[in-house]
């Protein structure tokens, strides 16, 4: 089982750069290794805070203050290779900790 953390208020998360083409190792896609991991439903909204767009990807994301590479419920629009800046997520949002045992890339 993977580590999972629940966000406090004011907690902010940047997009990890080239993991497009990484997959979860046991699991069909990063949803599907998030609710497993988590033990969380999936969230019908993005976890970044004031969007209300479908939460449609897992994203990579880094939590600033923490160490390692987390899965965070995001829609198209945050979860974008060319979004470089940090951003806000929801209070009580729960992230994911992948570990490199636990993922394919290339």
């Amino acid at each position: 089982m993977s580590r999972k953390i629940t966000l406090e208020s004011g907690s902010e998360v940047k997009n990890v750069e080239d993991t497009g083409d990484c997959d979860p190792k046991s699991y069909d896609s990063w949803k599907q290794y998030y609710v497993g991991e988590s033990e969380c439903e999936w969230p019908e909204h993005c976890r970044i805070i004031r969007c209300m767009e479908k939460a449609e990807h897992g994203a990579h994301v880094k939590c600033k203050g923490k160490r390692g590479v987390w899965i965070l419920p995001m829609c198209p629009t945050h979860n974008n290779p060319y979004n470089e800046e940090w951003m806000t997520a929801n209070a009580g949002t729960t992230v994911v900790e992948v570990k490199k045992i636990d993922s394919i890339c290339g």
